[in-house]
């Protein structure tokens, strides 16, 4: 995960390691790391044009996570909102607090959690409430695949 305090490196190694550490078919095995993660008090020009610097860097950009100095997690904010953001407002200011799931949560319950908020851009977070990555719309699309192949298994093989 990257931070706008970092430079852009792309994906690296330790960071896939610790993707494929997680359990299988759980939040944390079907998130991307390569999201938009900025500190509350940064001031919202300087985070787009970081971000517009950056943007190949990421999976998405569609949504920036917001952070405190620990790194955990506040909210977000859509990009067309940062976008029409004014100097000398801060993300602290644009956040918007949205539910997350624990980066532990089985497939099936992150499946309802999905349908229920109908949201494309989920953040996952540890037991701390650390912003670890997010499920984004094409990990979505993955995890109903999953289900939907894992329910049609247990059909067949009654």
């Amino acid at each position: 995960i990257q931070n706008e305090n970092e430079e852009a490196s792309g994906v690296d190694n330790l960071e896939v390691l610790k993707l494929i550490n997680f359990e299988e078919e759980t939040a944390g095995s079907y998130m991307t790391n390569s999201i938009v993660i900025y500190k509350e008090d940064i001031d919202v020009k300087k985070a787009t044009k970081a971000l517009i610097k950056k943007a190949e860097d990421y999976e998405s950009i569609q949504t920036v996570y917001v952070v405190d100095s620990k790194n955990k997690y506040l909210g977000q904010i859509k990009l067309k909102e940062l976008l029409k953001a004014k100097t000398p407002m801060t993300l602290f200011e644009l956040v918007k607090s949205k539910p997350t799931v624990n980066i532990n949560l089985d497939s099936a319950e992150l499946a309802k959690h999905i349908k229920h908020y109908g949201a494309y851009d989920i953040p996952v977070v540890d037991n701390d409430l650390t912003l670890v990555g997010a499920i984004t719309a094409d990990d979505v699309l993955d995890i109903f695949k999953d289900e939907i192949q894992e329910d049609l298994e247990k059909l067949f093989l009654r």
